[in-house]
């Protein structure tokens, strides 16, 4: 595929013009690079060196966005000596990896016909046809400059007895660099004495002619690694393993990896040594840590080429992944690098690989590293039930987890952890005005958690209650008893969040039975319409021995003087609980306790001989017959609270319950005389066609 990328290049002519000059420029340039420019395009030294009448040098541009490569000619034909033509193309930074072909690129420079320098006047453009160079067999004299230039932190002089011999070696030599050395690497073929660029640098690579070495002296030498290729060989080890690498691959790897390694040329060796890591699919853990923490531990350095091996080896040996995630928490080496540590916490977690006890350590590790809205981001992508029990490593991170997990407080994990962990979560809570109890009051129901019950009613108050009933209608369950007692301290709203249901489940039906005693004093501000409503929606229910016990509960509330006298309430319960208990549909529990309640008080009358003369069966009261012991305990309630007998006409709605009343009172000369009372008034009253009346009048 033909990938081609075109290329726009100015240029510069410098030659002689009543000395040194700039002829002619494609572009304005800056005095800066002017100044540059004119120094290291004129001669390199001094006197004219034979086969060295022409030379080309690359060289960045102080405070320029371009890269220069001239050619320069000796100018015999200029009246002067030492005077040179010099050729240069300037290419911007940026496009420099667009080179892949040096021969193209010497091939546009262009020797003067002076005096006509127009055409230096305008930029043209190049085409490089391909993103990869061409496979090419490299020399020998490459690799061993190579060798030599990247073994040594000294620029190199490479000794010849000409300008030709080492050109397009050092043109290749450029090429295969990774971008940041390229922009401010330089070489020149033709250093008729150690050239240097405006900055007093020497230059990186450079070819002297074999006499002018004696030019230089002791000091001078010391500064330059200084070879003669016909007479030294280098050996060092690694230059076996650059010479085997595929030089397509090897200019591919510099291209994508070195974009932010530091432009050292110490750094090409490591390079090498990394482009053989790549491809072993194998490669193991350690053998890359050891190379990255050896030659690269500048956290900012060769970031790219560290996640790339880093990444090839958590792909081939998944079993070390812990340890290598360890070794990214606690080695600087890698700081420079922004990891999605959550996506790393999560893949290890999904291999298995992961136990409580690592996570343990790598969480501590994560908690020294990290910026706690990192902490909390990545805590809320892992399992909590690895880390939940951890809140001395993570409480500082508990508001940023919960901006990427708004509702993680609904996970009940937490309300079944030690006291400590949910104590820092719950006053976290409470202390945010956000916080959605309708949601996390279930959680604890469910989790039967009742820590925070007084701190949570002291925070919400009777808001509470209406969640409570929300939670048992829902759940069709009783909450702990901690949750019960605050329906207990405030039976009206408990009364006021139950009418609000039209039927009720067994629980709802239940709990104020269950809940609260019936002679309790808390029943104090529960009014009565609210009482006769919930009862009314008791009585949709089909649960009828469930039913009877409410009932059962009611009439002993009534009747133990809890709430009074309530006539509308006893007329609601008293007979329909009597039917029940006529069919032998009865709550034990609640009807134990009823029993226990209105038979001490009829049992203390007895004592007290008032109902003594008449009541001949009064040791037998506890053997009664349930529904006659409702029917004495009912009279006995019209006695003590000298009630209009009326009320028996309200209460009573069945002829057989009320004839069995009427002969148990006719006994009894008080209550006979009250059963008299009675059918007056029902004659007052002009109720002689009741059922009451017919049988007043027929046992009276």
């Amino acid at each position: 595929m033909n990938n081609s990328k075109n290329i726009v290049i100015h240029q510069t002519l410098h030659g002689y013009k009543e000395g040194h000059t700039l002829l002619g420029s494609s572009i304005e340039l800056s005095n800066v690079e002017k100044r540059d420019l004119l120094i290291l395009t004129d001669y390199s030294g001094s006197g004219k060196e034979n086969k060295f009448s022409d030379y080309v040098s690359a060289y960045p541009i102080k405070s320029s966005k371009f890269y220069a490569f001239t050619k320069t000619w000796y100018a015999e034909e200029m009246p002067r000596p030492g005077c040179v033509w010099s050729h240069t193309l300037l290419i911007e930074l940026t496009s420099l990896s667009a080179i892949n072909n040096p021969k193209e690129l010497l091939s546009l420079f262009k020797r003067p016909a002076f005096p006509e320098v127009s055409e230096y006047n305008l930029p043209f453009e190049v085409v490089f046809s391909n993103d990869v160079p061409e496979e090419i067999e490299l020399t020998d004299d490459f690799y061993t400059i190579s060798c030599f230039l990247y073994s040594s932190d000294k620029p190199l002089i490479v000794l010849a007895d000409n300008s030709i011999s080492y050109e397009l070696d050092f043109f290749n030599i450029w090429m295969y660099q990774w971008p940041r050395l390229k922009r401010i690497f330089s070489f020149s073929t033709g250093a008729i004495l150690p050239r240097k660029l405006s900055n007093e640098a020497s230059f990186d690579l450079q070819v002297m002619p074999y006499k002018r070495e004696s030019s230089l002296n002791i000091r001078e030498k010391g500064k330059f690694e200084i070879v003669d290729l016909q007479n030294q060989s280098c050996g060092e080890q690694w230059l076996g393993v650059y010479k085997t690498l595929s030089l397509s691959s090897w200019w591919t790897f510099l291209n994508k990896e070195g974009n932010d390694i530091k432009p050292e040329k110490t750094s090409f060796v490591p390079l090498v040594k990394a482009a053989l890591l790549l491809p072993k699919i194998n490669t193991k853990s350690a053998e890359v840590l050891t190379f990255l923490s050896t030659y690269f531990q500048e956290p900012d350095n060769a970031r790219q080429l560290k996640l790339t091996l880093f990444n090839s080896v958590w792909k081939s040996d998944p079993l070390k992944r812990v340890d290598l995630l360890s070794v990214l928490l606690t080695d600087k080496t890698f700081d420079g690098i922004v990891w999605n540590f959550s996506l790393l916490f999560k893949e290890i977690e999904n291999g298995g690989s992961l136990s409580k006890d690592e996570f343990k350590i790598l969480l501590g590790q994560l908690n020294s590293k990290m910026a706690k809205v990192e902490l909390g981001l990545i805590l809320s992508s892992i399992d909590p039930s690895k880390w939940i029990e951890e809140i001395g490593i993570y409480s500082s991170a508990i508001d940023s987890l919960l901006e990427n997990s708004p509702d993680f407080y609904l996970n009940e994990i937490i309300w079944n952890c030690g006291i400590e962990v949910q104590r820092t979560w719950m006053n976290r809570l409470i202390a945010d005005p956000m916080t959605n109890w309708k949601e996390l009051i279930p959680v604890l129901l469910t989790s039967h958690n009742v820590h925070f019950v007084q701190e949570i009613y002291a925070a919400l108050k009777t808001d509470v209650i209406k969640i409570i009933i929300q939670w048992i209608e829902q759940n069709n369950q009783f909450p702990a008893a901690d949750w019960q007692y605050l329906l207990t301290q405030n039976l009206p709203e408990t009364f006021d969040a139950l009418i609000r249901y039209r039927k009720f489940n067994v629980c709802l039906l239940t709990i104020i039975p269950n809940t609260v005693s019936p002679t309790s004093h808390d029943w104090k501000g529960v009014k009565q319409d609210v009482l006769q409503k919930f009862i009314e929606i008791s009585k949709s229910s089909n649960l009828i021995i469930e039913l009877t016990g409410v009932y059962t509960y009611f009439i002993t509330t009534i009747l133990s003087g809890t709430i009074g006298p309530s006539i509308q309430l006893l007329t609601q319960v008293f007979q329909p609980l009597h039917d029940n208990l006529h069919k032998n549909q009865c709550e034990p529990r609640t009807w134990q306790r009823f029993h226990s309640t209105v038979a001490k008080e009829l049992l203390d009358l007895i004592e007290l001989d008032f109902f003594n003369m008449w009541w001949k069966d009064r040791f037998a009261i506890p053997e009664w017959d349930k529904c006659e012991f409702l029917r004495r305990a009912l009279i006995n309630h019209v006695r003590r609270y000298d009630l209009d007998p009326i009320v028996f006409a309200e209460v009573v709605t069945d002829k057989d319950t009320f004839r069995a009343i009427v002969r148990f009172c006719i006994e009894i000369k008080p209550l006979k005389r009250l059963m008299k009372e009675f059918e007056k008034r029902l004659e007052v009253n002009k109720f002689t066609q009741s059922f009451h009346y017919k049988v007043l009048s027929k046992e009276l």
